[in-house]
C-alpha cells in the first residue's frame, strides 16, 4: 500500500512523540510508541496506511530548492572544538590527598560537583551488597566470583524485564572494586611508617575514562595509625586502597590486575592509555585523540540509545498502551548520562606523567642498548616548541644518535652545534657499551664526514681499526720519477753546497741552464703574524732532484 500525497521525510530519533521529549515536534503526525501494539497483524486500515506513511525514507525532491555552493558552515562543524574534552573533569570523588585537613583550604578541596544520580543509585546498591561482607572476611565478589567487577547485566535483559525500562537503566557503567587489603597476607602497611593500616570506610567512586565510555571504581579508605596529620596532631592519615604508593608495594600478579592511571580526580583505563602511547609514538597529537574519543564514547551513547528505543518499540508485556516513557536525555545532560571525554590538556598531562614516572627505567633501557652502527644528526623541530626565557630560545637544536636498529642512544638538548655541546654525552655513551658488554662504534654516519672524523675518532677508537683511509686525490695518479732520476736529501752545511756546485759547474761551460724550483715554509694564519723562514727548497737538475732542509 502505498501513499498517493507522495512519501513523507524520514523522522528522527530526538523527534518520536515519546513522553516529555523536547524534541518532539506538533506540526505533523507522529509515530505515537505508546499506542504501538505488539505487531501490526490485525491493523485497521487507517492505522496500517499511517504507519506506511511515517515509515518512508525518501523525500520530496523540490527542483526550485536554491543550491548552496559554501563549503563551510559559518558557525562551523562541531567537531571543530572536540579537542577541548566534554564534561567536568571533577568526578565527584573524593580528594586524593592523604591527609584530612582542617579550614577553608581542605573545604575548598573537598568540594565537589555532585554524582549523577544514576551513578549515586547504582553506587548505593553496590555498597550494600559489598557490606554483606563480615567485617574480617573476604569479600563475596573474591570469594566466590573471583573478580574484581562486580555483577552487570547486558541491556538486552534490562529491555526484557516485566517493568518499563528507564533511560538511567542503560547507562549501566560498569563498577570495579578494588580491595587488595584481603589479597595480601598480613594486610596492607603504611607506606610512610610500614604500621598494619586499619580499615576506615568505603571510598566514594572513582570515574575511568575506557575506549567506549567511563566506568567507575570502588575502593577502601585506611587509617594508619601511627602517622598523625602535621596540622592537627592527630591519627587522622588516611589513603585509599588504589594510592600509588600501595600498589607498587603489592606483588606484581596481583598490581596488574588494577586497571587505571590515576590523576588527581579522575583516571584513565589502561587499555586508553596503552592506545594513546602508541597514537602518540606514531605521530598523532592529543588534540586528535581527544577527538577519536569523543567519536567512539558518542557512538556508544548513541547505540544504546537507539537500544532503548527498538526496546520499546518490540516491548510485549505493557498493561497500559497508554505508558508514557522518559526521553533519553543527552551525552552531556549533568543530571542524566553525564557523558566525559578528558580534554587534550588532560591527556598531555597524564602521558607527561607518565613519562617521567618512568623517566628513570627509560634512562637505563636506553643506556643498555647497543651502538656498533650510529649515525648521528641535529635536529631543529623540537627546540621550536620548548619553553623560551625572555622571548629566546634556550636550546638551539637536538642532537640524537641512534644505533643499527634504529633506537635513539642519545638524545641531547645544545645550545650551538659546537662538538663541545655533546662532548660528554657521547663519552658516557662510549663507558655505558663498555660496561654492558656491547662492541664499542664500528661505523658512523653523519652530515659533515670533514668536521666530525677527527672528533668522533678521539672519543672511539674503535672507529680507526682495521681503516684505510682513503686517499685525499684518488682520481690522481701518483708522481714516480722517469728511470734514471735519483734524489738527494742534504741538511747540513757542506752537504747543501757541495750539491750546489754540481749545478754551478756547468754554468762556466755554457751561458744558460734549465732547473725544478721549488721551496715550502710553514703558515701561521694569527693575525698579525709575520711569515716563517723557508724550511725545504727542491732543486731539480738533469738528472738529479735535490732537497734540502734549509
Amino acid at each position: 500500500m502505498t501513499d498517493k500525497s507522495g512519501p513523507k521525510r524520514q523522522h528522527s530519533i530526538f523527534e518520536w512523540n515519546i513522553a516529555g521529549n523536547p524534541h518532539a515536534g506538533a506540526t505533523s503526525a507522529h509515530l505515537d510508541i505508546g499506542t504501538l501494539p505488539a505487531t501490526s497483524a490485525g491493523l485497521p486500515s487507517s492505522q496500517s496506511t499511517r504507519k506506511t506513511k511515517e515509515m518512508c525514507v525518501i523525500p520530496d525532491e523540490d527542483p526550485d530548492h536554491p543550491i548552496s555552493l559554501d563549503d563551510e558552515d559559518e558557525e562551523g562543524h562541531p567537531f571543530d572544538l572536540m579537542g577541548d574534552g566534554i564534561g567536568d573533569e571533577d568526578d565527584g570523588g573524593e580528594d586524593e590527598d592523604e591527609d584530612e585537613g582542617h579550614g577553608q583550604d581542605a573545604m575548598r578541596h573537598k568540594s565537589h560537583r555532585p554524582l549523577p544520580p544514576a551513578v549515586k543509585d547504582k553506587y548505593e546498591k553496590h555498597l550494600q551488597y559489598l557490606k554483606q561482607t563480615p567485617q574480617s572476611s573476604k569479600p563475596h565478589l573474591y570469594e566466590l566470583q573471583h573478580t574484581f567487577w562486580l555483577p552487570h547485566q547486558a541491556n538486552f535483559f534490562i529491555l526484557n524485564r516485566t517493568a518499563k525500562p528507564r533511560p538511567s537503566q542503560l547507562y549501566n557503567h560498569r563498577w570495579f572494586y578494588w580491595d587488595p587489603d584481603h589479597l595480601v597476607e598480613g594486610g596492607l602497611k603504611c607506606p610512610n611508617c610500614s604500621a598494619h593500616l586499619h580499615r576506615h570506610g568505603f571510598t566514594c567512586p572513582c570515574r575511568v575514562v575506557d575506549l567506549n565510555n567511563v566506568f567507575y571504581m570502588i575502593g577502601q579508605r585506611h587509617r594508619c595509625p601511627q602517622c598523625k596529620n602535621p596540622k592537627s596532631n592527630e591519627h587522622s592519615i588516611t589513603f585509599n586502597s588504589w594510592d600509588p604508593r600501595i600498589v607498587e608495594r603489592l606483588p606484581h600478579a596481583l598490581a596488574a590486575e588494577f586497571p587505571a592511571c590515576l590523576s588527581h580526580r579522575n583516571a584513565i583505563s589502561d587499555s586508553v592509555l596503552a592506545v594513546m602511547r602508541t597514537c602518540f609514538q606514531y605521530g598523532m597529537g592529543s588534540k586528535q585523540f581527544s577527538n577519536c574519543l569523543q567519536v567512539l564514547h558518542h557512538r556508544y551513547f548513541d547505540t544504546i540509545h537507539a537500544q532503548y528505543l527498538d526496546g520499546i518499540l518490540s516491548r510485549k508485556c505493557d498493561s497500559d498502551p497508554s505508558t508514557s516513557y522518559q526521553p533519553f536525555g543527552t551525552f552531556e545532560d549533568p543530571h542524566g548520562y553525564c557523558g566525559f571525554v578528558p580534554s587534550s590538556q588532560w591527556l598531555r598531562g597524564i602521558y607527561d606523567k607518565i613519562i617521567e614516572d618512568h623517566g628513570t627505567q627509560i634512562d637505563q633501557k636506553t643506556a643498555m642498548l647497543s651502538g656498533e652502527i650510529c649515525a648521528i644528526d641535529h635536529s631543529h623541530k623540537i627546540t621550536k616548541q620548548i619553553v623560551k626565557v625572555n622571548g629566546e630560545t634556550v636550546f638551539s637544536a637536538t642532537l640524537t644518535v641512534t644505533n643499527e636498529f634504529g633506537e635513539v642512544r642519545i638524545l641531547a638538548f645544545v645550545a650551538t652545534k659546537s662538538h663541545a655541546q655533546f662532548e660528554s654525552a657521547l663519552v658516557k655513551m662510549r663507558s655505558s657499551l663498555e660496561i654492558f658488554g656491547h662492541k664499542q662504534p664500528q661505523i658512523f654516519y653523519t652530515d659533515n664526514p670533514t668536521a666530525d672524523k677527527q672528533f668522533l675518532e678521539q672519543i672511539f677508537p674503535s672507529l680507526t681499526h682495521n681503516v684505510v683511509p682513503v686517499e685525499k686525490y684518488s682520481t690522481l695518479k701518483a708522481l714516480e720519477l722517469p728511470n734514471g732520476v735519483e734524489t738527494s736529501l742534504q741538511s747540513s752545511a757542506s752537504g747543501i753546497q757541495e750539491a750546489i756546485a754540481k749545478i754551478t759547474d756547468d754554468l762556466n761551460d755554457t751561458t744558460c741552464i734549465v732547473v725544478g724550483f721549488d721551496a715550502e715554509w710553514n703558515v701561521d694564519f694569527e693575525q698579525n703574524e709575520t711569515g716563517r723562514p723557508t724550511a725545504i727548497i727542491q732543486i731539480a737538475y738533469e738528472k738529479w732532484v735535490h732537497i734540502l732542509q734549509v
